[in-house]
């Protein structure tokens, strides 16, 4: 296969090919986007894509059966590699910012794009060059649950983007340039990617969405905008959220309890925290929050503003107590 070249006007819009449709045979929920009816070609055998989105639990779990028709034509178009367009050159699985109906003209941002990864790419001319992608999802184009507004959940973060096995094919000219966009995979000691990244798949066919790992002891996922402190002891090694940590430490001021309930005492070997988050959870006078110390040890800074609290304990610094095992986070 060889390359493509191309240079014409940008497209101020997805042109995702009405002369192509993405179905998904074997599957419960047929990709009928537009809500027209497509014909299968006599003889037509659908092909398997194995998903370049591979997730450490089921890595197989995004391989669809998909058929492209009309497939005469679509096979009639020659097969390449890469392309070139706009003096630029995208290749087989680069991640590809695409125009759509809702982008500006000017002053685009990364959000105003959808992200789309390239899967295979065919021509039948310089004029007409066709790619068929896999779609990224922002978290807000989710499924909704019932009662929500949108189908972003509370742990997405603002650079997330879900990884689908949702199909199209599109003309290149739609194309803005290339994406970074990495998997992140929430290990302990993994550095948290500041651009964009993907831990959770969707399965286009029956709208499931993969669990994200989840943290601390609420059992709740991470977003990554926000502040996590983890514990290193060796039989915990749990993040505690910071909102958690937060409400904790007003809970036990109220209740003159220095330790979480049921934890007994130890002492932990490091911390790690990420972005900080600006809650202050507040309750009858009492508030806190966690305030960076010297040599970049954290520290609960507790605020007792209640009447009955004497004026020297009315602003005290504590250290931060793993909700699981009660050790000191140092």
């Amino acid at each position: 296969m060889q390359a493509m070249k191309r240079s014409t006007k940008p497209a101020s819009k997805t042109l995702v090919c009405t002369d192509f449709k993405v179905t998904y045979p074997n599957s419960q929920k047929s990709d009928q986007a537009h809500g027209d009816s497509v014909k299968t070609s006599a003889g037509s055998e659908p092909a398997l894509q194995k998903s370049p989105f591979r997730s450490k639990d089921k890595p197989d779990a995004l391989d669809t059966e998909f058929l492209i028709e009309p497939a005469a034509a679509w096979k009639a178009m020659a097969q390449y590699s890469n392309f070139i367009i706009y003096g630029e050159k995208y290749s087989i699985s680069d991640d590809v910012y695409v125009r759509h109906q809702g982008t500006p003209e000017k002053d685009a941002s990364e959000g105003d794009y959808w992200v789309a990864k390239i899967l295979e790419v065919r021509a039948s001319s310089s004029s007409n060059v066709m790619t068929r992608v896999m779609w990224y999802y922002s978290p807000k184009d989710l499924p909704k649950k019932k009662g929500m507004s949108t189908g972003a959940r509370a742990y997405h973060g603002r650079h997330e983007l879900i990884a689908s096995n949702h199909m199209d094919v599109v003309d290149v000219n739609s194309f803005a340039g290339k994406a970074l966009v990495v998997h992140w995979l929430e290990d302990d000691e993994e550095e948290l990617q500041r651009g964009l990244y993907w831990r959770q798949t969707l399965d286009h066919r029956t709208s499931r969405l993969s669990n994200p790992r989840k943290h601390c002891i609420c059992g709740k996922n991470y977003n990554p905008d926000r502040m996590m402190v983890f514990c290193s002891q060796d039989d915990c090694r749990i993040w505690n959220h910071e909102e958690c940590l937060l409400n904790d430490a007003v809970t036990r001021r109220l209740s003159h309890d220095k330790l979480p309930r049921g934890a007994g005492v130890g002492k932990g070997k490091s911390k790690r925290h990420r972005q900080r988050d600006q809650s202050r959870p507040s309750q009858r006078g009492v508030s806190a929050h966690l305030l960076q110390g010297e040599g970049e040890i954290l520290r609960l800074n507790i605020s007792d503003l209640r009447p009955e609290t004497a004026e020297g304990e009315r602003i005290s610094l504590e250290d931060i107590v793993c909700l699981k095992c009660g050790s000191n986070i140092i």
